[in-house]
């Protein structure tokens, strides 16, 4: 939730990916592993908020987490939450009912939990400080040219950034003024003002939703995925998806397989339709 889920104008804490998590569970029903498979994630919320809504939870609670913890701060280098573009663009940086400090703090417990080990956490959070600080790099029009140029390369914003994400700076700067086009013959075409902009937008919605798989595979390593479920266990399917929810469940018999499917509507809780059927072995 912390990395897939943000607050929107009808919901402090709606998900905004969608997901198919898979349990098995033993024959006498104790639960062996679990798995997830996410499928799209809302990438366009990492670089633009609508007013009253906000960016995902974990960029917020990185804030709160400097301000709580003067080691935090050393290692993610984060200021006022004004100063930065990708989450100052709405008034509702904080929420009644949210805790971003507490809700970091477990957060964190969580990952312990699910045994990803400290560097890897302090990793995960300077690259998440690492996309807020990609959001303050501005470009300039180079002298008498539409090519743009990195604003200001020696500045906090980019060099924070590029320490952050353990990229070279020389190639940094490369791949937010230009591209490379064409495949015998590489040429580099530079990019307008607007342009990079566009590709300083695009990378930093790229590098979550890479950090966002590789959460998830973590997740899912932590959870057991690799045990599979004993003959005559049980498995169920629980399906979610942005504004709304489908449960699939799937009950192993003796005579066959039987399955059901709920769904709910996010608006109303109490509106809910059943299906079910089932099919027996012919053998």
């Amino acid at each position: 939730e912390g990395f897939g889920n943000a607050k929107t104008l009808r919901n402090n804490n709606s998900s905004r990916f969608g997901k198919w998590t898979a349990v098995n569970m033993s024959a006498s029903g104790r639960i062996l592993s679990a798995s997830i498979t996410q499928y799209l994630l809302e990438k366009s919320r990492v670089t633009f908020q609508n007013e009253g809504e906000r960016n995902y939870h974990v960029f917020y609670q990185a804030f709160a987490a400097c301000a709580k913890d003067p080691a935090w701060a050393t290692k993610l280098r984060l200021g006022d939450m004004d100063e930065y573009h990708y989450v100052n663009q709405s008034s509702a940086q904080q929420v009644d009912g949210i805790d971003d400090a507490t809700d970091f703090d477990d957060l964190v417990r969580a990952m312990h939990s699910l045994h990803i080990p400290e560097e890897e956490i302090n990793s995960i959070m300077c690259i998440v400080a690492g996309v807020v600080h990609m959001g303050n790099i501005t470009f300039a029009q180079k002298d008498g040219e539409d090519e743009a140029v990195v604003e200001d390369p020696g500045g906090p914003a980019f060099t924070t950034c590029a320490d952050l994400l353990k990229v070279n700076p020389e190639d940094f700067v490369e791949a937010l003024i230009s591209k490379n086009i064409g495949t015998r013959s590489v040429v580099r075409m530079a990019y307008s003002l607007e342009a990079a902009e566009d590709a300083r937008d695009a990378m930093a919605r790229a590098t979550y939703g890479r950090l966002f798989e590789w959460l998830i595979t973590k997740i899912n390593v932590g959870l057991g995925a690799n045990i599979t479920a004993a003959p005559k266990s049980s498995s169920t399917r629980k399906q979610s998806i942005m504004g709304g929810q489908a449960y699939w469940s799937a009950c192993s018999t003796s005579s066959g397989l039987s399955f059901s499917r709920r769904t709910r509507s996010s608006s109303s809780a109490s509106t809910s339709r059943t299906r079910s059927f089932s099919f027996t072995s012919t053998s």
